[in-house]
């Protein structure tokens, strides 16, 4: 009887270490992903609300060219930020086109420096 109580305790250790690591690994996944997408509020919200400040008197690859000329480092890390991580975020505020030259834009910056 003792021997069959020693082996259920083993086994219900060596399963909560399992059970354990997945469970935090799983949150750790979970967490990741929740920084990630918190992460990208900053950065789209300023690009955002500069181009919606100037889209009256600039087109918006007008004013991303524009502040790669002027040396707009908030502006295109921003934006550079954004590309990287989830280009998605950008539909909101400009068309898939938009979005694919702006993006490419802010990298061709990235290579020369």
């Amino acid at each position: 009887m003792d021997r069959k109580v020693t082996i259920f305790c083993v086994l219900i250790l060596v399963f909560s270490g399992w059970i354990t690591s997945a469970v935090q690994i799983y949150l750790a996944d979970v967490n990741n992903k929740l920084l990630l997408n918190n992460s990208l509020d900053n950065p789209f919200n300023l690009v955002r609300l500069q181009l919606n400040i100037e889209r009256d008197k600039y087109s918006p690859l007008d004013l991303i060219k524009l502040w790669l000329e002027n040396g707009w480092t908030a502006e295109t890390g921003s934006l550079r930020t954004i590309c990287f991580n989830d280009r998605s975020r950008l539909s909101s505020i400009l068309t898939e086109n938009e979005i694919s030259i702006a993006c490419s834009l802010v990298e061709d910056k990235e290579d020369g420096l």
